[in-house]
Formats: structure tokens, C-alpha cells, sequence
């Protein structure tokens, strides 16, 4: 994986490949056919009807206010 201004090290919890900018983790693989993305709560309310209707896309509800998909 390569994003402009990010360094790869282990999520977390897995220690599967996560990216990090800034030092927060803003995308992991979950597993061989799944990545979970951190977008921002913003993005999400604004994007919500769309990222609702995209079958490839599940809101995870980890918390109030969680920003991953």
C-alpha cells in the first residue's frame, strides 16, 4: 500500500499491514478481501446516502460517532 505521507506498520489489534499519517491509522486489511477505511465523521454524514446504497461498502457501528467503513 502506498499513500503520500504515510508509513506502513501492523494495526492493533491484528497486526495485519495498516497504514498510519500523522500517527492515526486511517486504513487496515482486515483480512484477504476486506479493508477497513477511517473517513472523517464529516465525510461520512455527507457521503451517508451514497456509502448506504454502494454494496461494497458496510458502516461499521463500533461506537457513536465511529468513522471507519
Amino acid at each position: 500500500m502506498a499513500v503520500r505521507g504515510s508509513i506502513e506498520s501492523p494495526t492493533r489489534f491484528s497486526g495485519r499491514p495498516a497504514l498510519r499519517v500523522k500517527g492515526k491509522e486511517i486504513i487496515h486489511c482486515d483480512s484477504r478481501h476486506r479493508l477497513d477505511d477511517r473517513l472523517t465523521r464529516r465525510v461520512i454524514r455527507r457521503r451517508r446516502q451514497h456509502l448506504r446504497s454502494d454494496r461494497s461498502v458496510r458502516l461499521l457501528v463500533l461506537a457513536a460517532g465511529a468513522d471507519w467503513i
